[in-house]
């Protein structure tokens, strides 16, 4: 409806004024007319390979993208262009559960898939538009996968009693990608930010066998988890930690890991026998913020394990737009000094399981 009330507006334009000024708005109504019919050939061609319940929310998601349909459980979704991003209801282990699918326009074979777990609180909308993690799909080709803890949490203690096991609910989004997708099985990472790296952290210590690496940014791990950790693998490794961080603190955080012990604990994990070297980035924003990172050298295979500390960073990921003031003060300086979602996907697009 909506394009067509644009192509009538148009076409009365046209009526009233001269024949130059016609023609010029004929030929952008043209071209107006071609990009929408080639964007939906793409988007056809992209919906030949997908099977199963990745095809049926496709569906439904084009649909209502024929009404003018924009908004998802109350959530705006901020469209970025050149991906198609749709809803799946997923049973796992009695419950119904929701993963959000940021697919490249026009996929192609054997693709990375990045899956990005939220902070406490949050929802798939949330962190898409946080992270601005879709232009990876537009601009890498890899598949975004945002799944939803129950009541915005995820059981990333496992001593602490609860019904909901995310663990395999994980295990159910791999399983659903493998089997509905044009992906790569060996090529799937994940990263997460607060509660999701958490989560992130406490997926690779029990299915290490099952993606190639992950990124936790501001996130830590509980001591329970810390002790019970026996990954089969090394799982490349990447942490982002604010040193200025009050809510999850850098140096003593109560009942989890401080930074370096956790950066010491993968590192070891991942076999790696070397030096570590510590290297002071180029301080290139005036946001009084700049970065150190720790790596670890001679680790097994591509067992790379590094540690971003933001000096003065609080409770953010990097480089996002803060919306208020408010925001600022109750999470701590947000550093400019680089990007949390290029870092992210540089570290882990050319892993490989």
């Amino acid at each position: 409806m909506t394009r067509r009330l644009t192509v009538f507006a148009l076409c009365a334009l046209l009526c009233a004024c001269g024949s130059d000024v016609g023609d010029r708005v004929g030929e952008a109504v043209d071209r107006v007319g071609e990009g929408v019919a080639n964007g939906a050939d793409r988007l056809g061609d992209a919906a030949t390979q997908l099977t199963g319940r990745l095809a049926e929310a496709r569906d439904r998601a084009l649909e209502g993208l024929d009404r003018g349909v924009t908004r998802t459980r109350g959530q705006y979704l901020d469209p970025v262009p050149g991906t198609l991003s749709y809803e799946v209801t997923l049973p796992s282990h009695g419950l119904d559960r929701t993963v959000r699918i940021i697919q490249p326009e026009a996929p192609v074979a054997s693709a990375p898939v990045l899956v990005v777990l939220h902070y406490s609180g949050g929802t798939n909308e949330n962190m898409a538009n946080l992270t601005r993690i879709g232009r990876l799909a537009a601009d890498h080709g890899v598949w975004i996968v945002l799944p939803d803890g129950i009541g915005g949490q995820w059981n990333d203690d496992p001593a602490a009693p609860s019904s909901v096991d995310d663990i395999a609910f994980l295990d159910d989004v791999i399983a659903m990608m493998i089997a509905d997708a044009p992906i790569d099985p060996s090529r799937i990472t994940m990263a997460g930010m607060s509660n999701g790296g958490f989560m992130a952290a406490r997926y690779a210590c029990e299915r290490a066998e099952s993606i190639a690496g992950f990124a936790s940014v501001v996130g830590s791990m509980r001591n329970a988890l810390a002790q019970a950790c026996q990954p089969t693998v090394p799982v490349p490794t990447l942490l982002v930690r604010g040193t200025s961080d009050l809510i999850v603190l850098y140096a003593r955080p109560p009942g989890m890991l401080p930074a370096q012990d956790m950066f010491e604990l993968w590192a070891g994990f991942n076999g790696c026998t070397g030096d570590v070297t510590v290297e002071s980035l180029p301080d290139t924003v005036d946001d009084n913020t700049q970065v150190e990172l720790q790596r670890a050298d001679g680790c097994v295979g591509s067992g790379d394990t590094r540690l971003y500390a933001v000096i003065g960073g609080g409770h953010a990921w990097p480089d996002i737009d803060p919306y208020t003031s408010i925001t600022t003060l109750a999470l701590g300086r947000i550093s400019r000094e680089f990007a949390a979602t290029d870092l992210v996907w540089s570290f882990l697009e050319p892993l490989s399981r």
